[in-house]
């Protein structure tokens, strides 16, 4: 894929999102001392992991961010202009198939 891109005198996934009029998913998790304690990070790893398992480091920018104001909802997740409250490690996978790959229910 890569040689592709630079075939195509592409040489950053900006540049291609800009030149291609791709998008850039932003997911944004709270890393407050709320969300902290409630498994934050563990979700934080397990967008990670899908990111560099579906090898999507390219259209999918991660982001940390603190307190969001709803530190008894759970774990927060911004995803663009979605915003998902009390997201477990467990919800992840389901998550990104919906929100990243586009695949499944979008409700």
């Amino acid at each position: 894929m890569f040689t592709r891109l630079v075939q195509l005198g592409i040489t950053s996934s900006e540049k291609f999102h800009r030149q291609w009029g791709a998008t850039m998913i932003t997911v944004s998790v709270c890393l407050g001392s709320a969300c902290h304690l409630k498994g934050a990070n563990g979700v934080l790893e397990a967008f990670l992991a899908l990111i560099e398992k579906h090898q999507a480091q390219a259209s999918v920018q991660m982001a940390g961010n603190f307190c969001q104001g709803r530190c008894t909802e759970g774990v927060v997740v911004q995803i663009d202009d979605h915003l998902l409250t009390n997201v477990t490690r467990d919800q992840v996978h389901e998550i990104f198939l919906k929100y990243i790959l586009k695949i499944g229910d979008k409700t």
